[in-house]
């Protein structure tokens, strides 16, 4: 579908550089997750209740809660697109929401990267690369770094995409 557009998936080097936006902290937005706050849909107070399945927990809270116990987004589930507040480029929800589909077969990062994309060659072609977090990942699990393995195929609620276009001259 994207390809009839003119549009691709992007690799997993040129998500990356998307997010960062020039940064080099763990988030786009800062050192500490604090800094999140406006810029992320992330696993909160709102998605434990919306969910039900922190019921053990003393606070009712979901373990993906935990790492930011008052946090509440007010997203239980996706936010439109957009709602966040946008990194550097100007790119929105590239911190939570739903992980990203990326190009590349989930591989070392020790292979060599494809000069101009950097798509790496080499590993699994049925083990594909997420990027992102998502609605229902901790902090800790929307790094600008964090990685996610997944086959091509796969489906869930928190799974998308963010088609790319290549510049052309």
């Amino acid at each position: 579908m994207l390809r009839r557009y003119g549009l691709q998936l992007p690799t997993e080097a040129q998500w990356e550089y998307a997010t960062r936006a020039g940064t080099a902290s763990p988030w786009s937005t800062g050192q500490y997750y604090s800094s999140l706050l406006g810029h992320a849909n992330l696993a909160d107070r709102s998605w434990s209740r919306r969910t039900g399945q922190g019921k053990s927990h003393p606070e009712g809270l979901h373990p993906a809660s935990l790492e930011w116990p008052e946090l509440d987004d007010g997203w239980p589930y996706t936010a439109p697109v957009g709602r966040c507040l946008p990194n550097a480029f100007g790119l929105h929800d590239v911190h939570g929401n739903v992980l990203e589909h990326v190009r590349d077969a989930f591989a070392s990062y020790a292979l060599p990267a494809r000069p101009g994309d950097g798509e790496r060659s080499g590993g699994n072609p049925e083990v594909r690369v997420a990027r992102g977090g998502s609605f229902a990942s901790p902090p800790s699990q929307v790094r600008s770094a964090y990685r996610f393995d997944n086959t091509p195929t796969l489906y869930f609620t928190s799974l998308g995409c963010r088609p790319s276009r290549a510049i052309q001259d």
